[in-house]
């Protein structure tokens, strides 16, 4: 006697996850690929964050180097407004200006030791 199969609708969707529950490597194989990818994607995240704070401190050093290029423009004689100037383009590693700056300074004061110390640590 012949036993009467129920003729269920064919699914891929079922026999595929119905394979996947069966086997528990590749279960253990996705949940290992969706942590990898949730890791990935939070220091995408941060990385996106740091970049955010980095321009966010760049745009401050410009405006404070706009302001510092007013200060000596209204005061050219001015030492520290030069040395200043020199510290911030450091900070944004602009090293030519940063000695430009540097020389400015010199010439106004050349017993200036931190405007020294500064140049010789940007030819170092």
């Amino acid at each position: 006697m012949k036993k009467n199969k129920v003729n269920k609708f064919p699914s891929i969707y079922l026999n595929f996850t119905e394979y996947i529950l069966k086997n528990k490597l590749i279960l253990v194989a996705l949940v290992i690929v969706v942590f990898c990818l949730f890791i990935v994607s939070l220091d995408f995240l941060r990385n996106i964050f740091l970049l955010d704070d980095r321009i966010e401190k760049k745009e401050k050093l410009i405006e404070e180097r706009i302001f510092w290029e007013n200060v000596v423009k209204k005061y050219p004689d001015y030492r520290d407004g030069y040395f200043n100037l020199a510290i911030l383009e450091y900070r944004l590693q602009d090293f030519n200006k940063t000695e430009e700056y540097l020389n400015k300074a010199l010439r106004l004061d050349p017993n200036f030791d931190e405007a020294r110390r500064l140049k010789e640590e940007i030819r170092n």
